[in-house]
């Protein structure tokens, strides 16, 4: 009997695997995503509330247990620049670079509301990131971030 009960919990988990990523769209019906929708990874028992996503040039990936505030914006896309003026490029080809500006947020992660994170940044686990702030830089595991651009402020690991 529980063989047979451990075979159909197995199958139904199987089932409902590639139904999670529509499900956590479903649910979040606010969130935007500026690109390839392929290009954003998110884990489990996320709450993505109204982030704006952009994967113009890299893959967002997103620890589980991340929790967003409203108005979020995580953003890789670029625009190419020469003598501080924007590149006008050839007709049908884009004018942002396609990749190597990834973002990567750590487990367990806090993104207060209205906060901007820009590509080619690393956020670390169980890191603060307070309402407001521009993340520039990578930012450590267990650090509290604040300011524009965001600076490490204190420790999450003594909370």
């Amino acid at each position: 009997m529980r063989r047979i009960k451990r075979m159909i919990d197995g199958a139904l988990r199987r089932l409902a695997a590639p139904l999670r990523r529509w499900i956590v769209r479903v649910v979040h019906t606010s969130v935007y995503v500026h690109g390839s929708p392929r290009r954003l990874h998110v884990g489990e028992r996320t709450s993505l509330v109204n982030t704006v996503f952009n994967t113009a040039s890299g893959d967002i990936y997103v620890a589980n247990d991340v929790i967003f505030g409203h108005g979020c914006m995580i953003l890789t896309g670029r625009h190419e620049f020469a003598e501080g003026k924007r590149k006008r490029l050839s007709i049908g080809r884009p004018d942002t670079p396609s990749t190597g500006f990834d973002i990567r947020i750590g487990e367990g992660t806090w993104i207060a509301s209205g906060a901007i994170v820009v590509g080619g940044v690393t956020i670390g686990e169980h890191a603060i990131v307070a309402a407001g702030a521009v993340v520039t830089h990578d930012v450590p595991d267990n650090a509290i971030v604040a300011g524009i651009p965001a600076q490490v402020i204190g420790s999450s690991a003594n909370r």
